[in-house]
């Protein structure tokens, strides 16, 4: 019978006490708030942008800095107010250092899509992993780094994860690429470590490696995509 595609999401509610954010711990929320992140990885590091509302000149000096002093910030993009006097609202723009983000690591243990948010200290994040090895791994990455208030795993089949990302059907694939798609999966292919080859598996249904590689990767891409798109808006 054949195997269901399954996702495994997590997640999490934290205190990532490692984080320049956390400086601002102690700060009265009425001198120095920080938004939520709008934040994506690129390959200078993780780039965080931001709404900051500083309600003095000592709160702006003291976020000032900090985002020139933490480790982790390897580079301010932009600090510019939005408005004049005081409360300000300022814009901040930041790229982060990879060796301290959830995200990066995420990715790098096999998560193909992520979405967080970021209020008053703490982050909430989903990631969602087409491997259960991974998870051990974010969750262990996560007690290094901070404090884990709640972290949840649930499976989701690969129609159910597309509705919840608002998509009804698998009408994104042509029968080819489901097809394969699903043959894929019940061959272990996706698992860790691999339990089959493309070569050996390709040669099974009559086709050669390199077709076979070739629809499987405009599969995977047509899912992530979509994925991303609906968790990140």
């Amino acid at each position: 019978m054949e195997k269901d595609l399954t996702f495994y999401e997590v997640t999490a509610h934290y205190v990532h006490e490692s984080d320049w954010t956390a400086k601002f711990e102690d700060v009265s929320k009425h001198d120095l708030q920080i938004s939520p992140f709008h934040a994506f990885l690129s390959s200078e590091g993780e780039v965080e942008i931001s709404t900051v509302r500083v309600s003095s000149k000592d709160a702006l000096k003291l976020l000032q800095k900090v985002i020139k002093s933490h480790w982790k910030i390897k580079r301010v993009l932009f600090l510019y107010p939005v408005n004049d006097g005081y409360p300000k609202i300022l814009r901040l723009g930041v790229v982060g250092d990879l060796r301290d983000t959830i995200r990066a690591t995420a990715y790098t243990l096999g998560a193909v899509a992520d979405t967080s948010l970021y209020y008053e200290g703490k982050e909430l994040w989903s990631i969602l992993f087409t491997q259960e090895y991974g998870i051990d791994g974010i969750r262990r990455y996560m007690e290094m780094h901070g404090k884990i208030l709640d972290f949840k795993v649930r499976k989701i089949r690969m129609q159910d994860a597309l509705c919840r990302y608002e998509f009804k059907d698998v009408s994104i694939l042509t029968p080819r690429e489901l097809e394969i798609l699903k043959i894929a999966y019940s061959e272990g292919l996706f698992d860790y470590p691999k339990k089959n080859n493309i070569e050996g598996v390709a040669k099974s249904i009559g086709i050669t490696k390199s077709s076979f590689n070739e629809v499987l990767r405009k599969a995977l891409k047509k899912i992530l995509k979509a994925v991303n798109e609906s968790l990140t808006g």
